[in-house]
C-alpha cells in the first residue's frame, strides 16, 4: 500500500482482507476495490479522512464498518453487483 497516490487500485487482486496499515494513508481520496473476493473492510477504513470515492463492486462483504459514516468527504459509495455473503444468491 505504499507510495503517494491519492488514487489507489486494488482490482482483481483475489483480496479476502485489506490490513488495519490502511488507515495510515490518509491521503487517499480514491480507492478501488473491485472484483476481489473482500469479506470485510478494516476499522481503519474509518482514518481515511480526505476519502472521496469507494468503490466495492462484486465482493462478498458481510457488513459495512461503522467508520464509514464517518468520511465526510465520501461522496461516492459504489456497489454495483455486491451481497452481503448471508445473502448471496445461490
Amino acid at each position: 500500500m505504499g507510495g503517494t497516490s491519492p488514487r489507489r487500485s486494488l482490482q482483481c487482486c483475489k483480496l479476502r482482507h485489506l490490513p488495519e496499515e490502511l488507515g495510515a494513508c490518509a491521503s487517499l481520496v480514491w480507492l478501488a476495490l473491485n472484483a476481489n473476493a473482500l469479506q470485510d473492510l478494516p476499522d481503519a477504513m474509518g482514518r481515511l479522512t480526505n476519502l472521496q470515492r469507494l468503490s466495492l463492486h462484486i465482493n462478498e462483504l458481510r457488513a459495512l464498518p461503522p467508520g464509514i459514516g464517518e468520511l465526510a468527504k465520501l461522496e461516492a459509495l459504489c456497489v454495483r453487483q455486491w451481497w452481503l455473503a448471508a445473502a448471496r444468491p445461490a
